[in-house]
């Protein structure tokens, strides 16, 4: 499939061009989200497993984590020399143009700076994969196919179970050294908690059977705090109440004794 193959290439996979951040890594992820939960099976192909062990490596390594900036050494370099460009420019900077950039951080003060929605997008894309390539699995169970066999591993799932815990007990601070400089206001930092959240949520979906296994009764305490968060949107708004949609489905599933972490 084309769109997979462009989605997953070596090109879309980086996270800054010229010392710049990829803006459309945003896109990328959207898009790989979108193609999971519509064709899980390109994800689980054997034929298809390189690319997307390299893609979910990116996504979750490099993006949430932040162990590789997702530059080759000489894109490094070429960004590095940018990089003095830019700071030796900035000194010699205009009144006007020093009057213009103040202008324009004050309207984007609100906006939700790019690492952030990165984060949040990688976060929706490494949690729809896991849930729909399941879903996959338990679909194509009953038929044998030797072309299907890729899923996610059990060291992987933890793994984002505990990030995705940790970035709530953090109060919303990204997983990534890289991304803490630039991810701390107070709305970016409720964003990325109800994203983990919601995504923790979602894994935890009864029919998906992950729960019992990767969701330990501390974990479960911390995950319960959300419903009770300062910022109304983490908490769950009129608009969408997600949250409150899934502690629902929770309450009617889970033992009665997991409620006793909950606070209130």
């Amino acid at each position: 499939m084309n769109i997979f193959k462009s989605v997953t290439s070596p090109s879309s996979m980086v996270l800054s061009i010229n010392g710049k951040d990829n803006e459309k890594i945003i896109t990328v992820l959207t898009a790989l989200t979108s193609l999971v939960e519509n064709a899980p099976s390109l994800f689980v192909r054997n034929d298809k497993s390189r690319r997307t062990q390299s893609t979910i490596k990116f996504v979750f390594d490099t993006v949430i984590l932040g162990r590789d900036d997702g530059l080759s050494s000489t894109e490094k370099k070429t960004s590095k020399n940018s990089s003095d460009v830019d700071n030796a420019g900035s000194l010699t900077q205009s009144p006007e143009s020093a009057v213009s950039s103040k202008a324009s951080r004050s309207r984007s003060i609100d906006v939700l700076s790019l690492p952030c929605q990165r984060l949040c997008a990688a976060i929706d894309f490494i949690s729809s994969h896991i849930r729909s390539t399941i879903r996959c699995k338990k679909l194509t169970a009953t038929t044998f196919d030797s072309a299907i066999t890729f899923f996610p591993s059990k060291e992987h799932i933890s793994s984002v179970f505990q990030v995705l815990i940790s970035v709530l007990k953090e109060s919303g601070q990204p997983p990534s050294n890289r991304d803490r400089s630039t991810c701390k206001g107070v709305k970016e930092l409720a964003a990325i908690r109800k994203c983990a959240a919601i995504n923790l949520l979602r894994l935890c979906d009864r029919s998906l059977g992950l729960d019992d296994q990767f969701l330990s009764y501390q974990m479960w305490g911390i995950l319960s705090s959300v419903f009770t968060d300062n910022d109304a949107d983490v908490r769950g708004n009129n608009e969408t109440n997600l949250l409150s949609l899934y502690c629902l489905n929770l309450a009617l599933t889970y033992p009665s004794h997991r409620f006793s972490c909950c606070p209130g």
